[in-house]
């Protein structure tokens, strides 16, 4: 969903279901396949180095503006991405 006022933003609600792991987990006990999880993100659109011009996932906690966050979390009820 586009960000109200940072049109190169856009906020994400994504749901991840666990299918296999790689490498040593230090909770092994704590992963299962066919686990789902949530990622609330963004994506930005690239304006320096080597990502102008390209969508870019999010680093780091999203803020997402007040008036937003009712119409992002509907949308992903919509779509069937949160149940």
């Amino acid at each position: 969903m586009p960000h109200y006022n940072v049109s190169e933003k856009v906020l994400v609600i994504e749901r991840l279901r666990k299918i296999k792991y790689e490498g040593r987990l230090a909770r092994r006990s704590v992963v299962r396949a066919g686990d789902i999880e949530y990622r609330i993100g963004y994506h930005v659109f690239g304006r320096i180095g080597q990502m102008r011009g390209r969508w870019a996932s999010g680093q780091f906690c999203p803020l997402i503006p007040q008036r937003d966050f009712p119409k992002l979390l509907r949308k992903a009820k919509r779509e069937r991405t949160i149940r």
